[in-house]
């Protein structure tokens, strides 16, 4: 066959089948009866937003899609999530956190999603690669990944499940380094990330929402409107400040440990 005529349109949904139109001006070159080939050149990446993320604009909507593509050549990653303050915040969020569902057991399979998604985009990434049956343990058990996928755009359709389940050791271990920094020297972001997490184990344990919005609205209640942006911006602390900070996660610690104590969950 010597005939090259071709065209590259979308695919369109139909009444009952997706089709293809003929452009106008290739009438003449294709007619009914006509045996053609249909080929992929481009799949089309779909987005699946969490349920209250308002619409992103399409500049990160872009990127997200580049992103999930570039990740879709790797065989072993099942699902993705662009998760974190990327999805919430215009621009002054601190990086991009790419949670990826995969079950490679190679141990570089972080370091190489790394490098592949740097290549095109020279910004700042946190990856997180979980297998599968880790990932699903969490969604039941871990209040701080519940807590990271209040707000996610997903490769995937993605529902939580509604059930969960409290388990002590794993709550007692995420206590481990909110307790640490009590008596530790540590950065000012690190006094605010560890403080939004007791607000998550909290709320968790009490089976409230782990929206970003509520948490947000404690975390300003706790600190004030001069002092969060100083810990989000990791500026430097005075030392009462220091010592009002450790007061307030020592606090929510006792709360939390009471609670498992008394078993009031």
């Amino acid at each position: 066959m010597g005939n090259t005529a071709k065209f590259v349109h979308k695919i369109s949904k139909g009444g009952r089948y997706m089709q293809v139109y003929v452009p106008k001006e290739k009438e003449q070159e294709f007619g009914v009866g006509d045996l053609v080939e249909v080929k992929l050149l481009e799949k089309r990446v779909k987005l699946y937003y969490s349920p209250n993320l308002p619409k992103l604009i399409e500049f990160k909507e872009q990127m997200i899609r580049s992103i999930f593509s570039i990740l879709a050549e790797f065989s072993d990653i099942q699902q993705v999530f662009i998760i974190g303050s990327f999805l919430v915040k215009h621009v002054d969020y601190n990086d991009i956190d790419i949670l990826v569902v995969s079950s490679s057991l190679d141990k570089n399979i972080e370091k190489n999603i790394y490098s592949e998604v740097t290549v095109k985009y020279p910004l700042r990434f946190h990856m997180l690669v979980i297998s599968p049956d880790k990932f699903n343990n969490l969604l039941h058990i871990c209040p701080v990944t519940r807590g990271m996928l209040s707000n996610y755009v997903s490769s995937k359709p993605f529902t939580p499940p509604s059930k969960i389940e409290i388990d002590k050791n794993h709550i007692l271990f995420l206590l481990m380094m909110p307790e640490d920094i009590l008596d530790v020297s540590v950065e000012s972001r690190v006094y605010y990330d560890n403080l939004r997490r007791l607000i998550v184990i909290e709320r968790f344990l009490k089976n409230k929402k782990l929206n970003f919005q509520d948490i947000d609205g404690e975390i300003n209640h706790l600190l004030g409107s001069s002092m969060r942006p100083i810990l989000e911006k990791n500026e430097l602390l005075a030392k009462e400040d220091v010592s009002s900070i450790r007061s307030k996660i020592q606090k929510k610690i006792f709360i939390i440990e009471r609670m498992l104590k008394d078993e009031q969950i």
